[in-house]
């Protein structure tokens, strides 16, 4: 069982991390939770963890609803399954996302960051109470997946963000002067909010909100919806004071002076790039990873094999195109990253809606090793001829960095046996992947 003693000197802090060393990864229950076949993915992930010395925190539900938050935690899959096995859907897959835990001069604190669904508001004053914390609502909406931790070589600590949280904590500020309240729907692409005014609750798409879209808005309520445009409209007319005031918030939330905010690469800047040991970050760089699919198909001689590499040539070229009509500062992360002080190395790792690489855990070993524990694509040579999982990891070993690789690829159910590949289903299905899912726990 797990419990508040076993967070050593009370630096806790889950949430994204350049390579660290790990001592647990924290998941929720959740529908990968589901049945036996789902629950594969979290075996393998944990078996592949504890090979590392890595533990697997598993959040109970029935535990928690009975008020027992001494085994609120544990590590035993099994009893974390059997809990799991009813009706309630509390919690999300995304343990990353949602809430932030810290250590305070005034001693630990769970921070919640505004896009908890309403089931998962009590799961998370649950866990701050089986740590012994303090529960908190953070005003910054920074999603886990779109902030990274690290510290320089002189220790000092610093926070790479994708600048899309100064955008979105900003609304939250003007509109919260006018005592409307959002929070933030994480549905990659979908852009809905929940508005609430009073005990009235809307929701809303926040691009109609950034441009008061007043016509659009579906508010029956004429009186509040007024209310709301004039919010919105203050929002538009004094952007850049609302986004000074945003980044102070984040600085305050973070604890952290040393933020460098990078243009929004993607929908959370951990599906384009997968930082190592500071200053090394990996990005995916999408004509290398067309040119070395184009390598590979000239390398076999299998129609079959040549018939899925040109497939995956066009899902990855239509989610490239997609991905940057979305957000124009994918085009040039490799750059922007440069620009902030890290050395970027590009890599072959994005390939369509349902291949990522990037959304990896990464873990320093004792012997100075990083564990880099990855999404594991279907196109791994037994239902497709053609292993996409073993080309990025051949690519990997051969770059130029001061650690050397242990591969773990988690995909769940074994391939040969014709299952689905979990991780694979959760990326195309929820746009999430198995960073998205975890939490790390780092040593110090």
């Amino acid at each position: 069982m797990i419990n508040k003693h076993l967070y050593s000197n009370g630096n806790v802090s889950f949430k994204g991390y350049f390579a660290c060393p790990l001592k647990a990864v924290y998941v929720q229950p959740s529908p990968l939770m589901r049945d036996e076949e789902e629950l594969s993915l979290l075996q393998g992930y944990q078996k592949d963890l504890n090979k590392e010395g890595v533990d697997l925190y598993f959040q109970l539900e029935k535990m928690a609803l009975q008020n027992n938050p001494k085994s609120y935690l544990t590590t035993d899959i099994n009893q974390a399954f059997k809990d799991r096995s009813g009706p309630s859907e509390r919690y999300s897959p995304w343990g990353q996302d949602n809430k932030f835990i810290v250590n305070t001069p005034n001693g630990l604190v769970v921070l919640e960051n505004g896009i908890i669904r309403k089931r998962e508001k009590n799961a998370v004053k649950e866990l701050a109470e089986s740590l012994g914390g303090e529960y908190k609502k953070m005003i910054s909406r920074l999603d886990g997946g779109n902030v990274f931790l690290g510290k320089t070589d002189e220790k000092k600590k610093f926070a790479l963000v994708g600048d899309e949280a100064i955008e979105d904590t900003a609304l939250k500020m003007a509109l919260a002067k006018k005592d409307f309240h959002i929070e933030f729907i994480k549905a990659a692409g979908s852009g809905k909010v929940l508005i609430k005014f009073g005990d009235e609750e809307y929701c809303e798409s926040l691009k109609n909100l950034k441009n008061n879209n007043l016509e659009k808005m579906d508010i029956p309520n004429l009186e509040i919806k007024e209310i709301l445009s004039s919010a919105c409209e203050d929002y538009k007319t004094n952007k850049s004071t609302y986004f000074k005031e945003a980044k102070t918030q984040i600085f305050k939330d973070l604890n952290i002076q040393d933020v460098r905010f990078i243009e929004q690469p993607a929908f959370h800047i951990d599906m384009i790039m997968r930082p190592l040991k500071y200053p090394y970050v990996l990005v995916n760089d999408y004509n290398l990873s067309v040119k070395c699919l184009e390598e590979e198909k000239s390398k076999t001689i299998s129609v079959t094999a040549q018939n899925d590499i040109d497939k995956l040539i066009s899902e990855t070229t239509s989610f490239e195109m997609q991905q940057r009509k979305m957000y124009p500062g994918r085009e040039n992360v490799a750059e922007n990253l440069e620009k902030l002080g890290f050395n970027v190395i590009k890599v072959p790792a994005v390939f369509g809606i349902s291949n990522n690489f990037m959304n990896a855990v990464v873990h320093e070993n004792n012997e100075n090793k990083l564990a880099y524990f990855t999404n594991k694509s279907s196109y791994d040579g037994n239902l497709h001829e053609f292993d996409l999982n073993k080309m990025y990891e051949n690519y990997l070993s051969n770059i130029d960095t001061p650690n050397k690789f242990n591969f773990y690829f988690e995909g769940g159910a074994d391939e040969k046996e014709s299952k689905t590949n979990q991780i694979t289903d959760l990326i195309s299905s929820e746009s999430g992947a198995l960073h998205c899912i975890s939490n790390e726990v780092p040593i110090d």
